[in-house]
């Protein structure tokens, strides 16, 4: 009855085991995967083809039948394979699933004590890590030497991606306790995530006359390349570079590609773009209000050279919003401007060739003295 209720236990265990190994994280930041620290007990730990006597636990130190006290390589406990002597005549296997990146490394700390006074079979203590399909991909440490050893370090660089088992073999002697031990596993990825670049806001430049295009050196471009920014959640602000700037931006778009490189080598990159565009816009032409002139009556109209006529013309400007102000010409007036409405047109062409149009108006009046007002006042 009571081997019986062992056994049930025994499975319990074991299922419970291998219900926290199928839980465990994969690797894809920069970061750290504990697989044995051991200070919150002995999670994701199978222990497989072991009879009674076979335990897997957390201590904080063992003394074997002979040799050195053995204490943690990492933080308060270690986890401890005790094989009862006489018990086991067979290899023992404890194992621990998990998932790994191509390029994250694996270290920890390894301990194998056999029993003493062994002469009928091979100690041998031995951790090794497997693929999912059971080739073994790397032995990380290996004892058959009776007396063992004291605690060892071992450490592997993951050559491909996958699901793997630490699979520690152990084979004890027989006529004491074997103890193996582990501390200290963790599983370290590199930084793998590329910088954040951010860019400054796309822009749109006018060329200006009939250049072939802006210069890099323009204030507006400047300050467009310098716009840019980079952060790593490892490193913090990075510097940005700005990737085969053309001396000249012609006409169209042109795109800037803005790369930043943290410390493990993870490039990040960003794209803004910079449009030229022709001006097609027309200048402006900025009117005086219309010119009123009385003459007497009967008169024919006014010279063309007259002062006040003259001076409206030259009050008339044309402003470009590329070229500034620009010069400009007019319509030939009539000479003398007649009495009545006489419009004056007046034109402006910008460096692009763009055209502005403009009608100012002169009025030319007669002057009539006001009719008699009959009087109407009584005597």
């Amino acid at each position: 009855m009571a081997a019986t209720l062992m056994r049930l236990t025994t499975v319990c265990v074991f299922s419970l085991f291998w219900l926290w190994g199928l839980c465990q994280p994969s690797l894809t930041q920069a970061g750290t995967t504990d697989l044995g620290d051991f200070e919150q007990g002995t999670s994701g730990w199978v222990l497989s083809l072991a009879k009674p006597g076979a335990s897997f636990t957390t201590t904080t130190s063992v003394k074997p039948t002979s040799g050195e006290l053995m204490t943690p390589k990492s933080g308060a406990f270690f986890g401890l394979l005790s094989l009862k002597r006489q018990t086991q005549t067979a290899s023992v296997q404890l194992t621990h699933e998990f998932k790994a990146e191509k390029g994250d490394n694996i270290s920890g700390w390894v301990f194998y004590l056999p029993g003493l006074g062994f002469q009928f079979s091979h100690p041998i203590g031995q951790l090794q890590i497997m693929r999912s399909d059971g080739f073994r991909l790397r032995e990380l440490y290996y004892s058959d030497d009776s007396a063992g050893s004291g605690w060892r370090r071992f450490q592997y660089s993951f050559v491909e991606s996958g699901a793997f088992e630490l699979q520690a073999m152990v084979q004890p002697g027989l006529f004491a306790d074997t103890l193996f031990g582990m501390d200290g596993i963790v599983i370290e990825a590199p930084d793998r995530e590329p910088p954040k670049v951010t860019v400054p806001a796309d822009i749109v430049l006018t060329l200006k006359g009939d250049s072939a295009g802006i210069k890099k050196e323009d204030a507006r471009i400047q300050a467009f390349l310098a716009g840019a920014s980079a952060v790593d959640d490892q490193d913090g602000l990075l510097r940005v570079s700005v990737l085969h700037t053309p001396e000249l931006f012609p006409e169209g778009v042109t795109e800037i590609h803005f790369q930043a490189t943290d410390q493990a080598g993870n490039q990040g990159e960003a794209v803004a773009r910079v449009t030229v565009e022709g001006d097609t816009t027309a200048p402006e032409i900025s009117l005086p209000d219309p010119l009123t002139i009385i003459i007497k009556t009967g008169g024919t109209g006014v010279s063309a050279s007259d002062p006040r006529i003259q001076k409206f013309l030259k009050s008339t400007r044309a402003i470009d919003a590329m070229d500034g102000e620009i010069s400009l010409t007019h319509s030939q007036l009539p000479d003398p401007v007649p009495v009545g409405k006489t419009k004056g047109f007046f034109m402006a062409t910008d460096l692009s060739g763009n055209t502005g149009k403009g009608a100012g108006e002169i009025r030319v009046q007669e002057n009539h003295p006001p009719e008699p007002q009959a009087d109407f006042t009584q005597t």
